[in-house]
């Protein structure tokens, strides 16, 4: 992004700034490891690119963390202004519309029904001009939004939604730039002389993008990360919910007869076991959302792991 010299503002009056189109690329060769979310995205846009990319997943797509049957698409944004806040709602609205371009997103809208209500009135704010990205409304209206009683002012985020995640990858991972390896585990990542070498050849370029098992390859051992458990249940579909509901917990609408609710957030265990009282947790969180939601009917349950970093910020 720059902006034109003095020498020729007269030419651009009306337009004083120019992002410069980023150049084609060909013949780069790029490996991506893990088969995720992060790692299907980074195919594609590198894909999108010109670069010729391999993705490599040791077990299937969406196999980890990703593997969830709805993915929640929203952001909780902030009533101040300020580098984080500012890359927060710009992530939001990009993925948001990215996923609409792709046809990959259920656009139901998500309601969020903040346990802080002093903070409802800031951010419908400053962002009372945006009322397609956010906007504040009362129990009455949220019932009305959602399908089912609501019983406390909320704030609903009208452009986001849910997705398939595993769907979004398998999507992401057909561009034809892509040659998506499942079941290919990368075991071997040597770097010498500008080339990167694994057991299964060489690249100029190497994301990983494995989350917690990133650290099986001494290159990125140094990297501060940490894996948080979560499980979700799938209940019977029983109510004709219209959007996503989010609170201490979320439930999203139905989904082939069934609807998803979770998930919890355990960072002392990285158990991938189906624990009753997890299982307990998101029930409870559910009723406490809607009275609509109080005799939910568990059918199963996933657990999984979140990998993040300590200020929750992508590593590059």
């Amino acid at each position: 992004l720059k902006r034109p010299t003095a020498n020729h503002a007269h030419a651009h009056q009306h337009n004083n700034w120019h992002i410069t189109q980023a150049k084609p690329v060909k013949g780069k060769r790029v490996l991506v490891i893990g088969g995720g979310m992060a790692g299907c995205h980074s195919a594609f846009a590198l894909a999108a690119r010109g670069f010729n990319v391999t993705l490599a997943e040791a077990k299937t797509l969406a196999a980890g963390g990703s593997g969830n049957a709805q993915g929640i698409v929203y952001a909780t944004l902030s009533h101040t202004t300020g580098p984080f806040a500012d890359f927060n709602l710009a992530a939001f609205l990009f993925a948001c519309s990215f996923y609409r371009q792709h046809n990959l997103f259920a656009q139901t809208g998500v309601l969020d029904l903040f346990s802080a209500a002093e903070l409802i009135a800031p951010i419908a704010e400053r962002f009372e001009g945006n009322p397609h990205w956010v906007m504040p409304v009362d129990a009455a209206q949220a019932s009305s939004l959602a399908g089912v009683p609501i019983e406390w002012p909320a704030l609903f985020y009208q452009c986001a939604g849910w997705l398939n995640p595993h769907e979004l990858c398998r999507q992401l991972s057909a561009h034809s730039n892509i040659n998506r390896l499942e079941l290919t585990p990368i075991t071997e990542l040597k770097y010498e002389h500008t080339t990167w070498h694994t057991d299964f050849g060489a690249f100029d370029q190497v994301i990983i993008a494995a989350a917690q098992e990133c650290v099986q390859f001494d290159s990125a051992q140094a990297i501060k990360i940490k894996a948080i458990r979560g499980q979700v249940t799938a209940v019977k579909a029983t109510s004709n919910l219209n959007c996503v509901v989010c609170g201490d917990g979320y439930i999203a609408p139905a989904q082939d007869q069934l609807m998803h609710t979770g998930a919890t957030f355990n960072p002392k265990s990285s158990s991938l076991a189906i624990l009753p009282a997890d299982q307990a947790v998101n029930l409870a969180n559910a009723a406490r959302l809607s009275p609509a939601f109080t005799q939910l009917q568990p059918v199963s349950d996933r657990a999984g792991l979140r990998c993040v970093t300590p200020d929750y910020l992508p590593i590059v």
